[in-house]
């Protein structure tokens, strides 16, 4: 690892790139890069339905999975998984013969302190007036356009080859979209 460091230092300063270095490594130490918002969360969720009211209840449903897994130091899909939350926002239960329905939940599990959370955190939400949370942007590409945004991502992946530096660090796909 010693050789491979030393090799990578010397390119980097041949390069003049100690400076992105350096910038990506303070970006990274900020501690609200590791705080997702409710929005950041529901963008890499699949959400099969469109009802603002489930989208409201899947929304706090994220927030609280966050909750429970900073209090009980474990990642957010141990607590409950994306599609566990997604059944329960698209049943929206309001009774808890309403959570029989789930696939995912088992009566013993809503016996528990984390279930009778759930379950109160549902009957809440059911009685709020609902919260417009952003909706994810579903791009239909024509295939003209499909073609375009292939031949950008060759131009960009030449691009990123003759400067040595990952594609994704000068444009993802949703760039490449929002340029065409």
């Amino acid at each position: 690892l010693k050789d491979i460091y030393l090799k990578m230092m010397d390119d980097i300063c041949k390069n003049n790139r100690l400076d992105w270095i350096q910038e990506e490594i303070q970006a990274s130490l900020d501690p609200l890069l590791y705080e997702p918002d409710t929005p950041h969360l529901l963008q890499k969720m699949r959400i099969p339905f469109q009802n603002p009211a489930k989208i409201h209840l899947l929304a706090r449903l994220c927030e609280w999975r966050e909750n429970w897994a900073k209090k009980m130091n474990l990642p957010r899909q141990y607590i409950l998984s994306d599609n566990t939350l997604t059944e329960c926002a698209a049943i929206y239960p309001k009774t808890m013969d309403d959570f029989q329905k789930m696939r995912s939940l088992s009566p013993k599990f809503l016996k528990q302190e984390m279930g009778q959370s759930l379950s109160r955190l549902c009957f809440q939400v059911a009685q709020e007036p609902v919260q417009d949370w952003p909706q994810k942007k579903n791009y239909v590409l024509h295939p003209n356009k499909k073609n375009r945004v292939e031949a950008l991502r060759l131009l960009l992946n030449v691009v990123a080859e003759e400067n040595n530096v990952a594609p994704l660090l000068i444009a993802d796909t949703n760039d490449l979209l929002q340029y065409l």
